[in-house]
């Protein structure tokens, strides 16, 4: 290898770091504010934070969609001990290991999963014509879905499972079931992944038109 491809390589690991440094901040900070200061529509309130997720899953791949979902699930924890999350705390008490491990786990295979949805959806659909503006819009929107799903998802089964007694007790009578789609998922979840879907698609075609993030 060249001296002038040594340098060429360690420049795109630098910038993929500061890239990922970027959007790992944005996580970090827009986690930190959905705490202190939530955005609410009606009685509803919106969560921003798997949109940062998402887009460093499909421009930097699933690995970095990975970190930037651990880095969520860490300020999840630090929700947890500090009781900046009234419900995290409870299922703290509950269970601390597991607890920390389902914040952890959940935006970890979250982002992953994302990031390999649009790596995946993006092959498929360039397999057999050249990428677009078209493509990369499905694929984001493939990708976007699947964040908010498959950290729900997790959260549920670990409700079901782990944390069962605790979800009896929040239902109050009610059916599992019509508690877990009405109380627990209910309408915020239906608005993040709108969110999510609307939002991200435009924000990754956007951001690859920039200096910043082009390859």
């Amino acid at each position: 290898m060249t001296n002038s491809n040594v340098l060429t390589e360690r420049k795109a690991r630098t910038r993929r770091m500061v890239q990922t440094a970027f959007l790992a901040a944005l996580v970090f900070v827009m986690q930190i504010l959905s705490y202190i200061v939530p955005i609410r529509v009606g009685i509803f309130s919106l969560s921003f934070v798997l949109i940062p997720i998402v887009v460093g899953g499909a421009l930097l791949g699933p690995a970095v969609g990975a970190f930037l979902g651990a880095v969520f699930g860490l300020v999840t924890v630090i929700g947890c001990i500090s009781g900046l999350d009234s419900g995290g705390v409870i299922l703290l008490a509950a269970n601390p290991i597991l607890c920390v491990l389902l914040c952890l786990l959940k935006g970890t295979v979250a982002g992953w999963f994302s990031g390999l949805t649009f790596r995946a959806m993006d092959r498929a659909l360039t397999k057999k014509k050249p990428a677009s503006a078209a493509t990369n819009y499905v694929s984001s929107l493939f990708s976007a879905a699947v964040c908010p799903v498959t950290n729900t998802l997790i959260f549920c089964v670990a409700m079901l499972t782990i944390f069962n007694e605790q979800l009896v007790a929040w239902a109050g009578g009610k059916p599992i079931l019509v508690y877990m789609l009405t109380g627990l998922i209910g309408i915020n979840f239906l608005l993040e992944l709108g969110l999510n879907v609307v939002v991200c698609p435009v924000l990754i075609a956007a951001l690859r038109g920039t200096r910043f993030f082009r390859k």
